[in-house]
C-alpha cells in the first residue's frame, strides 16, 4: 500500500472485522451491558487519515518513508466514534429507548506515537484550508475540506487528544504532534524521547540492541522519568481540557509499544493503568463508560 504498510489477501476483511468489533462494542456499552469493553483488533488504525496516508512534517517530502499509513488501513478508534454519535446522539428509530445518549465523544490515543490520522479526521469535522506538504522553495497549494459525521455540531462534540513521542526536528515517526493552543477540541502532549548511554553506545528509541545493553539501574532510572513526565504533562495538558470538554463516552486508542518492554519508552503497566483512570475521572458525566482499541506494540512478551 506504501512504504510500509504490506497488504495480503485477507488484509481488508481483517480491518472490516476489527471495526465490527468496535461498534459491537459501542452497543454494549450504550445499552448498558458493559462499562468498559477492550477490542483486541488488527491492524491498528490510528494513522489512517480520511484518504490514507497524513503528511504531517513539513519537511517530509526530504523522507517520503515518514509519510504512510503506519500499517493501518482503517481508523477504528474514529469509525467507532462517529458510530456512536450517529447511533447513539439523538434519539430515533436506530437507537433503542433505554439506550445512554452519547453526543460528547473523546478519543484518547496513548500509543507511543502520533495518531496523526485521527487527528486529521477530527480536525476535518469543520471545514479547513490545508496546505499541501510541498517543499518550501514551491508555490503554495492549498485543498478545501469538510468531513462531517452527524451535523453540523460535531466540531464542538468530538475532543481528540494524543499523547506520544515527539522532537521537534520530526525524526520520529510520524513526525507531527507538536503542542498546539489554537485549536479547541485537540490537545496534542509530546513527550521527550529519552536517550541515554549504554555501554558505550547512544541508546535512542527502536534501538533494540542498545536497549538490550541498559543496566537495571538505567532502566528503573528510565522508567522513573517517563512516569513522571508523563502524569506531569498529561495533568498540566489534557486533563483540564478533557474535563472541560465532558464527555459522554470515551474511546482509547490503546497503544502499548511505549512499554518498558517493547522499543520505544519505558512506560510500565502503572503508568498505562493511571493515564486511563486519570481520563475517566476527568469526565464524569461517561461514568467509567469507555471503549479500548488496540493500536501499536509490537514484543511479544
Amino acid at each position: 500500500l506504501d512504504t510500509d504498510t504490506r497488504l495480503c489477501a485477507g488484509s481488508l476483511r481483517a480491518a472490516l472485522g476489527g471495526c465490527g468489533a468496535a461498534l459491537e462494542a459501542v452497543d454494549l456499552v450504550a445499552a448498558g451491558r458493559a462499562d468498559a469493553v477492550f477490542v483486541a483488533a488488527r491492524p491498528p488504525g490510528h494513522h489512517a487519515g480520511p484518504r490514507g496516508a497524513v503528511a504531517c512534517h513539513k519537511h517530509f517530502w526530504k523522507s517520503p518513508d515518514m509519510c504512510s499509513c503506519g500499517f493501518c488501513l482503517l481508523n477504528t478508534a474514529a469509525v467507532a466514534a462517529a458510530y456512536a454519535r450517529y447511533r447513539y446522539g439523538r434519539r430515533g428509530p436506530d437507537a433503542p429507548d433505554d439506550a445512554t445518549l452519547v453526543r460528547r465523544v473523546a478519543i484518547i490515543d496513548f500509543d507511543v506515537h502520533h495518531g496523526n490520522g485521527t487527528e486529521a479526521i477530527v480536525r476535518r469535522l469543520r471545514p479547513v484550508r490545508e496546505r499541501k506538504p510541498l517543499p518550501e522553495s514551491w508555490p503554495e497549494e492549498y485543498v478545501e475540506a469538510h468531513a462531517p459525521w452527524l451535523d453540523e455540531s460535531d466540531p464542538d462534540e468530538v475532543f481528540f487528544g494524543s499523547v506520544h513521542l515527539w522532537d521537534d526536528a520530526g525524526s520520529f515517526y510520524p513526525g507531527g504532534g507538536a503542542a498546539d493552543a489554537g485549536h479547541a477540541t485537540v490537545v496534542n502532549v509530546p513527550l521527550n524521547p529519552l536517550i541515554v548511554g549504554a555501554q558505550g553506545r547512544e541508546c535512542r528509541p527502536g534501538d533494540a540492541r542498545a536497549r538490550a545493553n541498559l543496566s537495571q539501574t538505567q532502566r528503573q532510572q528510565l522508567r522513573t522519568r517517563a512516569a513522571a513526565e508523563l502524569r506531569a504533562k498529561v495533568s498540566a495538558d489534557l486533563l483540564p481540557r478533557l474535563r472541560a470538554f465532558d464527555a459522554d463516552l470515551i474511546f482509547f486508542s490503546a497503544g502499548f509499544d511505549g512499554h518498558e518492554s517493547d522499543l520505544y519508552h519505558f512506560f510500565t503497566e502503572d503508568d498505562y493503568a493511571w493515564i486511563t483512570a486519570a481520563c475517566l475521572d476527568a469526565a464524569p458525566r461517561a461514568r467509567g463508560r469507555c471503549v479500548s482499541i488496540l493500536e501499536g506494540g509490537y514484543a511479544v512478551a
